[in-house]
């Protein structure tokens, strides 16, 4: 349909010219290749990519239309919740170079297992939203590119969020460059 063609925020005043026009604006199809284009390669989608809500089975599926709307107000939030923290891995950088002692994993207790430090706790600050790890305060803020976060930047010590399902899913479509780039910027 002609709808497939339009950009999306011209599909509203075309669903207004007749049933037809709007059937065709509002076909759950033509929001899915939506949702999906807009959601390729962003971390912490994937939930939004399936044809259930991970609910009880009890509730019917969101529509596609309103998985694309939640998606796009969510790229948009600049809080991390101390949930995102531990969901994903992190890509160390200290002083600009990779460690190659793998991903780092905060956990939901509140610990963090430092190579070098051992055990240590890491909090949210509910004032300005900023992690609390090993005595450092470190600023939290949203990748625009990825729809990640990145905690530190500026400082010597930078995490980059990677998240497992968006980085299976783009080795699936045959791109292994999606969650961060090797110069961490």
């Amino acid at each position: 349909p002609i709808t497939n063609h339009l950009e999306l925020h011209r599909l509203e005043p075309v669903a207004l010219v007749n049933r037809e026009l709007h059937d065709w604006a509002t076909e759950d199809r033509l929001w899915k290749d939506h949702c999906y284009q807009l959601c390729e390669g962003k971390q912490g989608t994937q939930h939004l990519l399936s044809d259930t809500n991970n609910t009880s089975n009890e509730q019917p599926p969101l529509p596609w239309k309103q998985k694309y709307l939640l998606a796009l107000k969510d790229s948009k939030r600049q809080r991390i919740t101390p949930q995102e923290v531990s969901y994903y891995s992190w890509k160390l950088l200290y002083k600009r170079n990779g460690s190659n002692l793998g991903l780092r994993k905060f956990l939901p207790d509140g610990t963090y297992q430092s190579p070098y430090f051992g055990r240590c706790e890491w909090t949210l600050s509910k004032d300005d939203g900023c992690l609390q790890v090993m005595g450092h305060s470190l600023v939290v803020e949203r990748d625009p590119e990825t729809w990640g976060w990145i905690i530190g930047r500026g400082s010597s010590t930078v995490y980059h969020s990677v998240d497992v399902q968006t980085w299976d899913w783009a080795i699936a479509k045959g791109n292994s460059t999606v969650h961060y780039r090797a110069d961490g910027v």
